[in-house]
């Protein structure tokens, strides 16, 4: 499971990638309980596109994310939660 971004994403090297690909994929989602709420911290890694990611080449960037959850949210499953995070960072996206 992934996105795809479909604008332009710019690399640490300064190329503009279209048609990134996104995922949470296996990386380490961790959820703390901080009073009533609780804290969802995951990483999501970049592809430049899905075939690249497919095909186990190297990643164009790593991103750290957190969010605050509620028991509603935490109760329709972390990856959902994280994927709608993600999907208010990168707008213009396509679930792959």
């Amino acid at each position: 499971m992934g996105l795809i971004n479909h604008d332009s994403y710019t690399t640490t090297y300064g190329i503009a990638v279209t048609d990134s690909y996104i995922s949470v994929g296996t990386n380490n989602i961790e959820v703390f309980k901080d009073g009533t709420a609780y804290k969802l911290r995951y990483i999501a890694t970049i592809w430049a596109s899905q075939v690249d990611r497919d095909n186990n080449k190297r990643s164009l960037q790593s991103l750290v994310r957190a969010v605050i959850m509620d028991s509603t949210q935490l109760e329709e499953g972390v990856y959902e939660v994280a994927y709608a995070d993600l999907k208010t960072v990168f707008t213009n996206t396509t679930d792959a």
